[in-house]
């Protein structure tokens, strides 16, 4: 059966650390793209405010930086609905801009998207980006969102509440935070199937962690039983911390 590419909605809700606010920006307008089966919403002038780490960038030079990449991040997506159609989710990017306008990171700081291999791909095409040298000099750091739904052809997976995990994630989380060298918490979405397999997960921090520790937590999650799930259902849950998502 030949995989239908997912819908790319509400792309590019930037939210800019800056000095000063910014002016409103036109409202979202609907932004077709080449790829087959896609339709992206460009929600950047939707409450965004800018502040920096000693540089600034406005939100209309983030979200123009972005915008040529836009192909390349549908493609990410449109790629791994190849083998896993029920992709899809929501997904905030951390980005670290230099003075020179390239990028330093660029990594998921909340994800429920599900899959490392489209979040990392998405933080590939972001870092290919091209910024104005930030004002003032010094780094800027960009908050940039994007929502994906499965097209309408596609059954979506179901939902389980975080509880539905919380004995195996208890179970599992110590060993796998140090195989992974990871003390912050982290965010994991993942898909699970008939007998409990997790057949793709993805992981996000909101605090600095190398993108080599979430594949590896990523990895290892892949490697748990869950429990048995009558179909492709999807679960949040927070790996570290005092409490699930």
């Amino acid at each position: 059966m030949t995989a239908r590419a997912p819908r790319l909605l509400c792309a590019s809700a930037l939210a800019l650390a800056a000095c000063a606010s910014a002016p409103p920006l036109a409202p979202p307008v609907l932004v077709d793209r080449s790829i087959p089966g896609y339709a992206v919403v460009d929600g950047s002038g939707a409450g965004m405010a800018v502040e920096g780490l000693r540089g600034t960038l406005s939100p209309r030079d983030a979200r123009e930086a972005i915008e040529p990449e836009m192909e390349s991040i549908a493609a990410c997506f449109a790629e791994r609905s190849e083998s896993l159609e029920e992709i899809g989710g929501s997904l905030e990017m951390r980005i670290r801009v230099r003075g020179d306008g390239t990028v330093l990171f660029a990594g998921p700081e909340d994800s429920t998207v599900g899959d490392r291999e489209v979040e990392r791909c998405v933080g590939r095409a972001i870092e290919a980006a091209r910024f104005p040298r930030p004002n003032g000099g010094g780094e800027a750091e960009v908050r940039w969102s994007l929502s994906v739904d499965p097209p309408p052809s596609v059954r979506a997976p179901a939902t389980w509440d975080p509880r539905r995990v919380a004995p195996v994630v208890r179970r599992r989380a110590r060993a796998a935070r140090a195989r992974c060298a990871v003390e912050a918490p982290v965010q994991v979405t993942a898909y699970v199937t008939r007998g409990g397999r997790v057949i793709s997960a993805g992981a996000a921090s909101t605090v600095d962690t190398p993108p080599d520790r979430l594949d590896c937590v990523a990895a290892q999650v892949r490697a748990w039983r869950m429990p048995a799930a009558p179909r492709v259902t999807k679960v949040t849950f927070e790996l570290a911390g005092p409490r699930l998502l």
